[in-house]
């Protein structure tokens, strides 16, 4: 079995590095831009600021960027 059909039907809480790694891709301003697990079909940017707007536009352009800003969070 693997990790994605453990989290199947499940509720999987994750901030920050936690977004990040259960995703497609992210944007982290002390990584760059890096692939997470890929368990939630997204691409996140959290603590975002407009500057970093189009950093994962040349990454899965096939899938939804997700921008959130400190304090925010979203349900997937």
């Amino acid at each position: 079995m693997d990790l994605g059909d453990l989290f199947k039907g499940k509720i999987i809480a994750g901030d920050s590095a936690g977004a990040n790694v259960l995703s497609s891709a992210f944007y982290s301003m002390r990584i760059g831009v890096s692939e997470g697990l890929g368990l939630i079909p997204i691409k996140i940017i959290c603590h975002y600021i407009e500057e970093n707007k189009s950093k994962l536009n040349q990454i899965k352009p096939d899938l939804e960027t997700i921008f959130l800003r400190e304090y925010e969070f979203g349900v997937f």
